[in-house]
């Protein structure tokens, strides 16, 4: 909600989808999106835009998802706001 910051709709979705072989988490929030500037650092270990001590949450979220052999995955919503995606494929068997 932080990130949200103060817009007149503060909302935030999560959207858990799974078939045969995949698992897919969408978290979709109404805030000002990610801008330009900030993507190619977002999961970086310490990037962060807020003061203080921080910069993991993204980063250890992506470590996770790829230690499963999966993608985490950054993209503009519709109408505003941002969506991450986690994409995460079930082994073979």
């Amino acid at each position: 909600m932080e990130a949200i910051g103060p817009s007149a709709t503060r909302q935030i979705r999560v959207d858990l989808r799974f078939d045969s072989d995949c698992l897919e988490l969408a978290v979709e929030d109404t805030g000002p999106g990610i801008p330009p500037e900030h993507r190619d650092r977002l999961f970086a270990k310490g990037f962060t835009t807020k003061p203080g001590d921080r910069g993991l949450g993204l980063y250890r979220a992506s470590q996770r998802v790829a230690a499963l052999g999966g993608q985490l995955t950054v993209e503009d919503r519709a109408g505003g706001g941002t969506v991450f995606r986690a994409r995460i494929r079930y082994p073979a068997g």
